[in-house]
């Protein structure tokens, strides 16, 4: 009963406060859908502002199914795809930051910028899509998007503001399909996140010997100092990863680059007393 009592409040102050709003904006602000419509329809400027920033973009940073459709309906009539909020934020960024799949599939058939560079902290749009995809991992959803804003010219190689890549974050999910694919598209195996990790660094840590393979293919380079001057080989070594090990020493990976406390492979995978990669790296010429 008390439930009942709040929806009804609710619709009942909405629509009271729908039915004193004089423009655009102030529909807008009301999340009106009928409203935004009618002043639509009678010719209002779809990138009107509201608070400081086109409309669209206002509207667009909210989840619900009204805000939704009041997002839609200024992009139907017409709202510039590439606004900017007042953070500096793209609107498709923002459309993407609530993971509205749809929306930002809208606006990119529209020109949305896939690459512009935020001011603000929202993450990229491709970077949101394979959020989405992991957090949604029986949906086809975010995949398909994720294919489509490739097709549109999507940088790969984006970073966010930890400048993780599209690479970096499938190989943190173990998601070996998403790694041939990023990599076939020309994904960069050599970046640098802000901590100074590569994806072969990351790959090498986690054991995964299908991506390390990937990566070197693709012409990871082995011997990258990441940020605390842990390379791949060093990663692989203490945590136990033989056959990472081998194909790293194969593909030319050096034994005696020290990490920022002096430890070499050889001594890290002492310290977690691995015997077969001691051994391993004792005959590839590791010597302390």
């Amino acid at each position: 009963m008390v439930m009942k009592k709040i929806v009804f409040f609710f619709l009942l102050t909405s629509t009271i406060f729908a039915q004193n709003v004089s423009n655009l904006a102030d529909a807008v602000k009301s999340f009106s859908l009928l409203k935004v419509r009618e002043f639509l329809n009678n010719g209002a400027d779809p990138n009107t502002m509201v608070e400081g920033e086109p409309a669209v973009c206002y509207i667009a940073k909210y989840e619900g199914v009204n805000t939704i459709a009041v997002f839609d309906e200024l992009v139907k009539y017409g709202a510039n795809p590439n606004s900017i909020s007042k953070q500096g934020n793209s609107l498709l960024s923002i459309t993407m930051s609530i993971f509205n799949a749809k929306g930002a599939t809208e606006l990119i058939k529209r020109g949305a910028d896939l690459n512009y560079k935020n001011k603000g902290t929202i993450p990229p749009p491709l970077i949101m899509a394979v959020a989405g995809k992991r957090n949604w991992p029986k949906s086809d959803i975010f995949p398909n998007l994720i294919k489509f804003m490739i097709e549109n010219k999507a940088d790969v190689n984006i970073q966010d503001s930890y400048k993780t890549t599209p690479l970096m974050m499938v190989i943190g999910a173990n998601d070996f399909e998403w790694v041939k694919f990023f990599l076939d598209n020309k994904s960069d195996p050599n970046l640098k996140d802000l901590a100074g990790e590569t994806p072969l660094v990351i790959a090498a840590e986690r054991g995964q010997l299908e991506t390390v393979k990937a990566l070197l293919d693709h012409g990871a380079d082995p011997n990258i100092l990441p940020g605390n001057k842990e390379t791949a080989l060093m990663r692989a070594a203490q945590n136990g990863h033989k056959d990472v090990v081998l194909m790293l020493l194969e593909k030319g990976a050096k034994t005696n680059f020290q990490n920022t406390y002096h430890e070499t492979a050889l001594r890290l995978a002492q310290l977690k007393g691995h015997k077969e990669i001691i051994e391993i790296l004792k005959k590839s010429g590791a010597k302390k």
